[in-house]
This record gives C-alpha cells, sequence and structure tokens, in this order.
C-alpha cells in the first residue's frame, strides 16, 4: 500500500503523515525510516517483497519515505516503482514537499490515498536593511 503526503508546508505535512504513522506504531507496527541519500531502486524492491518474521500478529511494517525529491534518482526510484509499492503487503508513507503535475498524477493513479496538505507556508523574511534603518533611526 502507497500513501502520499504532500504540501508546501513542510512542518504540517510532516505532522500529518507522523499522525498517520502513530495509529499504527500503537497497534505494533515497525517503522523504518528511508531518506533521499539511501533511497534506491534496488532498496525499495527488496523493502516491497520483505516480511520480517519478529512481528505481532496483525502488526504491519511500515516504511517512511522521506523526501526523496531531495535527490532526483530517489524520487525517480519512487515513481518507476510506485505501482509495485502499491501492490506491496508492507506500508509505504510517502513524505514529500510540494510535487509537479505529472509526478503528482502519476502517484494519484496508484497511491491508496492522497493527502495534499494545504498548510501556512507564509513565512516572515527578517530583513536586514530593516535593522540598519533602525540604528540609524536610533
Amino acid at each position: 500500500m502507497l500513501y502520499v503526503f504532500t504540501g508546501a508546508d513542510p512542518i504540517a505535512t510532516r505532522a500529518r503523515a507522523h499522525g498517520f504513522l502513530d495509529g499504527f506504531v500503537a497497534k505494533g507496527a515497525r517503522v523504518e525510516h528511508i531518506d533521499a541519500d539511501v533511497c534506491s531502486v534496488a532498496l525499495l524492491r527488496d523493502r516491497a517483497g520483505a516480511r520480517s518474521l519478529f512481528l505481532p500478529e496483525g502488526a504491519s511494517e511500515m516504511i517512511l519515505l522521506d523526501t526523496p525529491g531531495e535527490r532526483v534518482e530517489a524520487l525517480e526510484a519512487v515513481i518507476a516503482l510506485a505501482e509495485e509499492l502499491a501492490k506491496s503487503p508492507n506500508i509505504f508513507i510517502l513524505l514529500e514537499g510540494k510535487l509537479l503535475a505529472p509526478i503528482t498524477k502519476e502517484l494519484k493513479n496508484h497511491a491508496t490515498e492522497y493527502h495534499e496538505i494545504q498548510g501556512n507556508a507564509v513565512a516572515e523574511k527578517f530583513n536586514v536593511f530593516a535593522l540598519g534603518d533602525a540604528l540609524v533611526r536610533r
């Protein structure tokens, strides 16, 4: 199964994905964290077919794919194996920032659930020149 959490606000997106994970962890699920540095086609294919012998009855093995878009090859691997990840008995959670339309369309075709989080991505930036102006005015 493939669950996708995406959005422009990384804090809100991450909070929503971890809230989703917490429900499974309470039931005894094991969560594996894979970030962009180690994400590859071979690793994802291995995790899609792997079954753990040490999980309690009814518990799921969950793989959190944490922002593979930070490395082009990692995101391409996820997109290439999206269908295989969706058919896997393991649960894959893709946590990503804002995605381009073709990638969104591809993931929506295969994802069990697709969540696009609308958060408050407006951040106030520090203006260096305002500090100088304040010092001049005393």
